[in-house]
């Protein structure tokens, strides 16, 4: 049975809810998807490994500037809401910061360029056309 065709009554054992979801994980996992090397250009990431390179050099990244470049990289021709960035970078019950989306977007433009990430006003943010 996939996750998506299981119900879920409330209250639930964590059990029930976090075992689906493991399972679901060890199979993108052995199938590489997990794996997969992101790219964008000339940038490119390998989010399980936490590994970014720009012109094949690599990039120091921490885990919540791989998280919020993630993101954006998966979703490079949309627009990506601080939400949906604040959602990459907390899980249930964390603590959000009010402009914590805003700092770690400044660290990547610091560390990859100022025109990669480009702001929507009112929207979010998304990439940017990136130099050959």
């Amino acid at each position: 049975m996939a996750l998506s065709d299981r119900w879920v009554l409330k209250p639930i054992a964590s059990d029930e809810f976090t075992v689906p979801l493991r399972v679901t994980y060890r199979r993108r996992e052995t199938s590489g998807e997990v794996d997969a090397e992101i790219e964008h250009g000339v940038l490119k990431l390998s989010p399980s490994r936490r590994i970014a390179t720009l012109r094949g050099e690599p990039v120091a990244l921490t885990t919540k500037e791989c998280s919020v470049l993630e993101m954006l990289l998966r979703k490079k021709n949309q627009v990506v809401s601080r939400a949906q960035l604040e959602q990459a970078l907390y899980g249930w019950g964390e603590a959000i910061g009010s402009n914590t989306v805003e700092v770690y977007i400044h660290y990547l433009r610091r560390k990859l360029g100022a025109n990669l990430i480009q702001t929507v006003r009112g929207l979010g943010y998304q990439l940017g056309p990136m130099p050959a």
